[in-house]
């Protein structure tokens, strides 16, 4: 019974839970119908609302190439569904609610529940159209990631290594953008394609990008603008993005819209050959989009350090990678056992490089032959390109491509001279640039120390191409492949650079008919094993070069051999250890300008070469000789003497060191037979001829200890302080420890017992100073004290050493001031009663205050390093302290629970009080409804009205009119307000309803349909107007560019400039300045201000490129009318200038205010002509024009703006921003300050420069750079010429007439910063002719005053004082460079100002 009671129960139980579920709905839904209606009413207005909101974007949406997803478009449909059947169901209730027997029952039948249905069919749209993952995304055609076909990597142990350190950066949130880059050939075009199909697979790095977008760039050319214009088209392809625009600012603007649309993307740019401003593209920066990345590929590490944050050099493939792909690439028959040695050989001399391996390996696949295996080695070898499969094309070629783009023909032939070594050689780059001197290379430099700087500038270059590699600090090294290509050039291609190249092939001996062609410019024989040359040759007239060092064999130079090469202007002959002697004929050599004798070790004699006028290096070290060659004095071309090491060259004749007028650079160690200090402690004669070389700047020396007793004399002073470089070694050479440390100005002291009283001339000039196993070094330095008045501290000491000392410091005189106020090393060894650093710097003042290295070691008594009470107060820049081997040194919640209860508080006053009033106030609302009813109905009338006007000029009603009257329709028809009609009459003729109508839910209703009639009538004021121009257009486009937050006088002229936009009485803002002083820079941060929400002002911001250069006027204001119309989205078909402008005019009318930015006007422009209201008619247009023309600004706008060049403090920042951490490094710190005043406060040109030296710490390339930039050379890295001079040239390119442009260049023959005066300059003009055609002086000068205008209002002049005259450096440096390079008539030599003896 039990059973069946709970199986009846459960049977019961289902049924009854059922119906109760059922009438308590019914009866909820008949209670709660008014209610319900107001809710439905409510959440269908902020549906349809959210519906067209969500219209107007997809609309704007799709303009970016974005696509609507799926469940989007199903969401609108169900809405446009729900939305019919609410207003069936509300003309149902209608209807029906005019029947009196339905009103009573309205609240019981059906349509109670269909309401409520209803509602909760809104309330879940509602919900799901918050659309999170965002309502518009990629076409889903396009591929997240498109497979790219490559050889795959995985075989190849490095390259798996990059790929994952690649991959693991592209993982990284702090990482932004990638760079890699290596020679030609190397493979990274193969990684990165790789890297590219591993994205297309699932994983977690791939899956965090939305789209991958490959792009090939090989912007080899220089047409800068064509090339960008090509990368925006591809990545606009890849995103299914329309770019019909000429304007590269708007296409710009559209890339970079859809690209911020993405929430990540990687972008991979692979063969860039040029520096690309990724801003003029359109590509967000790293600050604007969190979620993008970059990997870039290129042959030049400059391009990597200027545009990413972190680079990966691919290096060539070790030994085992490289014969297993040669083995994939020839098949089994390179394992062939005949074959296997030849095949292995073959590898080696593609050196690792896998573009060779494949393609040589690839043309010898199935050749079975040992001939032909043999026969590609000894081409190989040869350095041949012919080796079947036409490798000339597919490996040497390619990589040519690296030598065609150095920037000049001097560089070019640099780099060829480097083929003339063997194969792996470690070319020493001291030695390769006195080569280059020699060949007449690096004529133009002054001095043999900017000969130097500039020639290892050249060889960074060629690093930075990938064409030549680091070997070790002084010596650099030549590619296997790379050098095959370069012998291939200059023996078949470079005529002027022909070359015969024999090098360390293991040759015997030299053939006579070797020479056959008379055309060689250069020949090496080096490093082979040569024993005897040709007593005869045929006569080589064009041979400049001869390279026979390391022919440790050769025992001489027949006298035949050598008149066959009588221009010859270098010959080596270097380690040719058996010469004794050279034959007399050298005497003949008129041309030679350098001869290497460098470790012949066995060479005793030298003969006569006074005939070698032309000689300027002279390297004669480590030989035998005894004395110097007759004539030697002759020699007064000679700028580099190196005789170092000739341990037995006992004497030099009075007379022939000071007869070497031009020598700059001598080289004097270890000659322990010459005698430069005399018994009694004077100087010598020798080494008084030494100083009194006026123009020597480079020493090396040994002396011996009584050097140190030398009285400090002004004479000696002032010629310490003319030498840029010295290593000045005093004392026991034997005692003298190897220095490595390769500072500029070096003194070494070892074994020094006795000191002299006035020493102040070894360190008043020196960087480094070494004591080595010295003495009385406590006397020393109170003699140094004791003389401080007279000569100060020694600013210039870096580094101070110390090694093995047993006196005592701190006792005795103490110097008034720190006498080393600059020191930043100090190495303390072996000192064995030094208790604190502190004892050492109480006698000399020392503060430390710069000082960031200690290494203390061996000091058996030290307790601490710095003692209190002493003046060094503070160790601020200290990075490091070494002691022996050690490194040392190296509220809330409750005041939000009351937030929370005082709004929860006012939330139920505001409706206990509703509840009270609205009954009170029952007739008087429903009076005021009424009336409200009415002036809503007749306002909606008004509009329409005016609508059907705008529509017949061409106006569209605009969305919020539109949206209105969609409101005031609906609020007409609402079913609320026609059943509360029916209410009313029902009321009226029943009294007990009418009894109870102050109690029932109708005042609730009549108070909130009055708030809507209200709300309704007040949102339809429209003080903009009901009509107006397409939405679409957005009202101000963001332009990519470099932000002035961080500048001070360039945020002040835009706060200028946004005030003056402000203003209703200006409209017309004019900005001129020098070119490349930062006025489109400007303007496009004001323009992108104008897009942020808080600056709304304009209906619409219009950028207009102008660049009318030309005298096309009419061609240039049509293009001018298309940039404008395309931004309004107008077509403009018609070809006549009038109905354009007619057309742009009536549009323009359309906007309530707009600005309209032309940037970059070279000429007038008549507005009128174009179609731009004037400010009579149009009261809300502004203008903003930029310019390098004040008479531009001063026809066409009210207010102008000069833009001035930055403050030193500005310039300083922004030269850091641009070159990166580098500059601030302390020896590069000087050199990066004196290279950013050159570029005197000119942004473009601070900029570039900075860019062009980001990541070199080489002090020789800044140094370069540096005098570049004083001789006004634009050859400094990064291809200055294009980027800064070309661009500025311009406004030379405008003026008027010949006759200006050479009166303007002759202001570059006066220094920087000279102040020319307005009469000498007139004068100068007209000497030279330039004024002859006026009649009297009075003519001439006003003439020449007129010219001085026109250059001013060219910004190429600037105002000095009332009657003189500037020209800005940069300006001056590119007139220079026209002058001297590109206007033949007005060719001039400038070294004025530059400091010349």
């Amino acid at each position: 019974m039990e059973v069946l009671a709970a199986v009846a129960g459960s049977v019961v139980s289902e049924p009854c839970r059922a119906i109760f579920t059922f009438l308590r709905d019914k009866l909820w839904n008949s209670l709660h119908f008014s209610a319900n209606l107001v809710a439905l009413d409510k959440e269908m207005e902020d549906l349809v609302e959210r519906r067209n909101h969500l219209r107007t974007k997809l609309a704007m949406s799709a303009k970016a190439g974005l696509y609507t997803p799926s469940h989007v478009r199903d969401w609108l449909g169900q809405v446009n569904r729900l939305e019919n059947q609410v207003s069936s169901l509300k003309d149902d209730l209608v209807s029906r609610a005019r029947n009196s027997a339905f009103s009573v029952c309205l609240c019981c039948s059906k349509w109670s529940d269909q309401v409520a249905r209803r509602l909760r069919e809104a309330k879940k749209l509602a919900s799901d159209g918050e659309f999170p993952q965002g309502m518009a995304g990629p076409d889903p055609s396009i591929l997240r990631s498109e497979y790219i076909p490559a050889p795959t990597i995985d075989d190849q142990a490095t390259s798996s290594r990059n790929m994952a350190k690649v991959m693991d950066w592209l993982s990284s949130k702090d990482v932004k953008r990638i760079g890699i880059w290596g020679m030609g050939g190397v493979g990274k075009t193969t990684l990165v394609k790789n890297i590219n199909n591993k994205l297309t697979n699932l994983s977690p790095v791939s899956d965090s990008f939305s789209i991958v977008i490959w792009i090939t760039v090989s912007n080899k050319t220089q047409e800068t603008e064509l090339e960008l214009k090509k990368v925006q088209k591809l990545i606009a392809d890849r995103l299914k993005l329309t770019l019909t625009e000429e304007s590269m600012e708007t296409r710009a603007s559209k890339l970079h819209a859809r690209l911020m649309m993405e929430k990540t993307f990687l972008l991979i740019l692979d063969d860039v050959w040029d520096p690309i401003d990724l801003d003029l593209v359109g590509i967000p920066s790293p600050e604007l989009h969190k979620g993008g990345k970059l990997i870039l590929t290129t042959r030049f590490s400059n391009i990597c350090l200027q545009m990413t944050e972190v680079t990966l050099k691919i290096e060539v493939l070790n030994d085992e990678e490289a014969w297993r792909l040669f083995c994939i690439s020839a098949g089994e028959v390179a394992t062939l056992r005949e074959l296997e040695p030849f095949a292995r050989a073959i590898n080696k001399e593609c050196a690792g490089l896998p573009l060779a391996i494949v393609v040589v390996g690839a043309s010898l696949r199935g050749k079975r032959m040992v001939e032909l295996w043999k026969d590609a080695l000894s081409a190989l070898r040869r350095s041949e390109p012919l080796i079947r499969g036409r490798i000339e094309d597919k490996v040497y070629n390619p990589i040519k491509w690296s030598y065609d783009v150095l920037p000049d023909e001097c560089i070019k032939s640099c780099f060829l001279v480097c083929c003339l070594f063997p194969e792996d050689f470690q070319i020493n780059v001291k030695g390769l640039v006195r080569y280059w001197l020699a060949e007449g290379l690096l004529d133009e430099y002054h001095n043999i120390e900017e000969v130097m700087d500039r020639g290892i500038t050249i060889i960074e270059i060629l690093k930075d191409c990938s064409l030549l590699e680091q070997d070790n600090r002084s010596t650099v090294k030549l590619h296997d492949v790379i050098r095959d290509v370069s012998i291939w050039i200059s023996s078949s291609l470079q005529r002027e650079c022909k070359s015969f190249v024999r090098s360390g092939i293991g040759l015997h001996q030299i053939r006579e008919d070797e020479f056959s062609s008379k055309s060689y410019k250069r020949i090496s024989f080096m490093h082979n094993q040569i024993k005897k040359l040709p007593n005869a040759v045929k006569e080589c007239p064009t041979v400049s070069t001869l390279l026979l060092q390391r022919n440790e064999a050769l025992e001489g130079i027949p006298d035949q051999f050598l008149t066959a090469f009588m221009s010859l202007k270098i010959l080596d002959l270097s380690s040719c250890h058996l010469i004794k002697s050279l034959p007399p004929c050298f005497d003949q050599l008129g041309e030679l300008r350098a001869l290497v004798l460098h470790s012949c070790t066995h060479l005793e004699t030298l003969p006569p070469l006074s005939g070698l006028a032309k000689l300027q290096v002279l390297v004669c070290r480590s030989t035998n000789i005894t004395t110097l060659p007759q004539g030697m004095e002759k020699l007064t071309s000679l700028r580099l003497l190196d005789l170092s090491s000739n341990y037995k060259l006992t004497a030099i004749p009075v007379g022939v060191m000071s007869s070497l007028s031009n020598l700059e650079y001598l080289d004097m160690r270890w000659n322990m037979q010459l005698k430069f200090i005399g018994e009694g402690g004077e100087m010598s004669t020798l080494f008084e001829e030494i100083l009194s070389i006026d123009r020597l700047i480079v020493l090396r020396i040994n002396l011996d200890s009584s050097a140190c007793t030398l009285e400090t004399t002004n004479t000696l002073l002032n010629r310490m302080m003319k030498f840029k470089k010295f290593e000045l070694s005093i004392g026991s050479s034997d005692r003298a420890l190897m220095v490595y440390r390769e500072r500029r100005k070096k003194v070494i002291l070892a074994g020094i017992h006795q000191w002299g009283e006035r020493m102040e001339w070894l360190f008043v000039n020196s960087a480094d100073i070494f004591f080595q196993v010295c003495k009385g070094l406590d006397m020393m330095f109170e003699k140094l004290v004791a003389n401080s008045d007279e000569v100060g501290s020694f600013d210039t000491v870096k580094l101070l050493s110390i090694f093995e000392y047993e006196g005592r410091f701190g006792v005795g005189r103490h110097a008034k001031f720190d006498m080393l106020p600059n020191l930043d090393e100090i190495y303390l060894h072996k000192l064995t009663h030094l208790s604190c650093i502190s004892d050492l710097a109480l006698p000399l003042g020392l503060k430390f205050s710069k000082l960031r290295h200690i290494s203390v070691a061996d000091c058996p008594e030290l307790k601490y390093l710095i003692s209190l009470g002493t003046a060094i107060l503070t160790l601020e820049e200290l990075e490091e302290v070494l002691v022996g081997d050690s490194i040392v040194f190296h509220g809330g919640i409750g005041l939000q629970l009351w937030e929370y209860c005082c709004r929860a508080c006012r939330v139920v006053f505001t409706f206990l009080r509703a509840k009270i009033k609205n009954p009170l106030y029952f007739n008087a609302n429903l009076r005021a409804l009424h009336k409200e009813t009415e002036d809503l109905m007749e306002r909606r009338d008004q509009v329409k009205e005016h609508l059907e006007s705008a529509a017949k000029v061409g106006q569209t009603t605009l969305p919020q009119v539109r949206e209105w009257l969609r409101r005031v329709d609906r609020f007409e028809s609402e079913p609320e307000v026609r059943s509360l009609r029916g209410e009313l009459d029902l009321s009226a003729r029943n009294r007990a309803a009418s009894c109870c109508l102050r109690c029932s839910r109708l005042p609730d209703h009549v108070a909130h349909l009055l708030n809507e009639a209200r709300k309704l009538r007040g949102d339809g004021k429209f003080p903009e107007g009901v009509a107006g121009p397409d939405l679409f257009p957005v009202r101000s486009e963001y332009i990519p560019a470099p932000s002035i937050d961080d500048q001070e006088t360039a945020s002040r002229n835009m706060a200028k400039v946004m005030d003056l936009l402000t203003r209703e009485d200006v409209k017309r803002i004019g900005i001129w300045g020098m070119g490349g002083v930062g006025k489109t820079t400007l303007v496009k941060n004001i323009n992108n201000k104008l897009t942020t929400p808080s600056h709304d002002s304009f209906s619409i911001v219009i950028w207009i490129t102008v660049s009318n250069k030309t005298h096309e006027i009419e061609l240039e204001l049509k293009k001018v009318q298309k940039l404008i119309a395309d931004r309004l989205k107008l077509g403009l078909t018609e070809e006549s200038m009038e109905t354009r402008a007619s057309k742009l005019h009536a549009r323009l009318m359309m906007e309530k205010t707009f600005l309209l930015i032309l940037d970059d006007v070279w000429d007038p422009i008549d507005l009128d002509l174009v179609g731009i209201p004037t400010l009579e008619l149009h009261k809300s247009g502004k203008i903003i024009l930029t310019t390098r023309f004040s008479h531009v600004c001063l026809q066409m706008t009210e207010v102008t703006l000069k833009i001035e060049v930055l403050n030193e403090e500005e310039a300083w920042r922004l030269f850091n921003k641009s070159a990166g951490e580098v500059a601030i490094l302390g020896d590069v710190e000087p050199l990066a300050r004196a290279i950013t005043k050159e570029c005197a406060g000119l942004p473009l040109a601070i900029v570039v420069v900075g860019a062009s030296l980001r990541g070199k710490r080489m002090v020789e390339i800044w140094k370069d750079a540096l005098n570049a930039l004083r001789r006004s050379e634009p050859v400094i890295r990064g291809r200055i010429e294009d980027k800064v001079y070309n661009p500025i040239k311009w406004s030379y390119g405008v003026l008027p007439n010949k006759c200006i442009k050479s009166c303007f260049l002759m202001c570059c023959l006066f220094p920087e910063d000279f102040d020319i005066e307005f009469n000498r300059l007139v004068m100068y003009w007209l000497a030279e002719g330039l004024l002859e055609e006026h009649h009297n002086i009075e003519e001439v000068m006003d003439r020449g005053m007129t010219i001085i205008e026109i250059l001013k209002d060219c910004s190429l002049l600037e105002q000095s004082y009332k009657s003189n005259v500037k020209i800005h450096d940069v300006i001056r440096d590119v007139s220079v460079w026209i002058s001297s390079s590109l206007e033949k008539e007005c060719a001039s030599l400038v070294r004025s100002g530059i400091g010349l003896h």
